[in-house]
C-alpha cells in the first residue's frame, strides 16, 4: 500500500471510517459502525478518496461525526431526540450507576471528561441510552467545557484546509508541467538555427 493511501486511511479512521478487508475483492470497501446500535454501513468509495469528502458525504446522509466522539447514525439520533422529549426519568438504579461513573470519570472543575472517557462510553458501560447519560451529566455538572458544535466547526475547518492543500498540490503539479514544456520548447529553438531565425 502506498504512503498516500496509508495516510488517507489514518485520517479516515479518526472519524470511525475503516476499510473492511474481510470482504472478498481487490478493493476493500469503506465501512462505518454506529456507536449506539453497532449497525455497520458500507460504501464502495475509491481507496484514494480524500477523507474530507467521505466525512462530508456521511454528514449529508445525517451521520454525526467528530474526531473527539464516536459516530452516531441518523436513526439513533432520531431515537435520542424522541427519548429526550419524554418526561419519564431513567430507572433509579441506572441513574445511580451514571452518577457514580460521572463522579469517577468527570472532572467537575474543568467540565471535561478524563482521558478515554465520554458520554458514549459511560452509556455503553452501563448499557443505557446515550441521551440519558447526557441529560444526567448536564443536570449534575452542566454542559461540557466545549460545545460539540464547535468541534464540528473545527473539523469542517480542517477538512477545508485539507481540500485547499490538495488543490494547491494539483495546481503546482500542473504549473510545473507547463514550465517544463516551455523550457523544452526554448531548448529546441536554441538548438535549431532555422527555427531560431524564423522566430526572430
Amino acid at each position: 500500500m502506498s504512503r498516500s493511501l496509508v495516510a488517507i486511511e489514518e485520517l479516515a479512521n479518526q472519524f470511525g471510517l475503516k476499510r473492511n478487508r474481510s470482504t472478498p475483492g481487490r478493493a476493500p470497501p469503506w465501512q462505518i459502525e454506529c456507536s449506539a446500535c453497532h449497525e455497520p454501513e458500507t460504501f464502495g468509495w475509491a481507496a484514494s478518496m480524500p477523507p474530507f469528502l467521505m466525512v462530508k458525504k456521511l454528514r449529508q446522509r445525517g451521520w454525526q461525526l467528530s474526531e473527539k466522539a464516536p459516530p452516531v447514525c441518523p436513526e439513533c439520533q432520531k431515537k435520542e431526540k424522541t427519548v429526550a422529549k419524554q418526561e419519564i426519568g431513567p430507572d433509579p438504579k441506572i441513574a445511580r450507576k451514571i452518577y457514580s461513573a460521572l463522579d469517577e470519570h468527570f472532572d467537575e472543575s474543568t467540565h471535561l471528561y478524563r482521558a478515554g472517557w465520554d458520554d458514549a462510553r459511560i452509556a455503553k458501560e452501563i448499557d443505557t441510552a446515550l441521551v440519558v447519560v447526557i441529560r444526567i451529566r448536564r443536570d449534575a455538572y452542566g454542559d461540557l467545557a466545549e460545545d460539540p458544535a464547535m468541534q464540528i466547526l473545527r473539523d469542517d475547518l480542517e477538512m477545508l484546509r485539507m481540500e485547499a492543500n490538495d488543490m494547491q498540490v494539483k495546481f503546482l503539479s500542473e504549473l510545473a508541467g507547463q514550465l517544463h514544456k516551455i523550457a523544452d520548447m526554448e531548448r529546441r529553438i536554441e538548438a535549431t538555427p532555422a527555427l531560431r531565425k524564423a522566430v526572430c
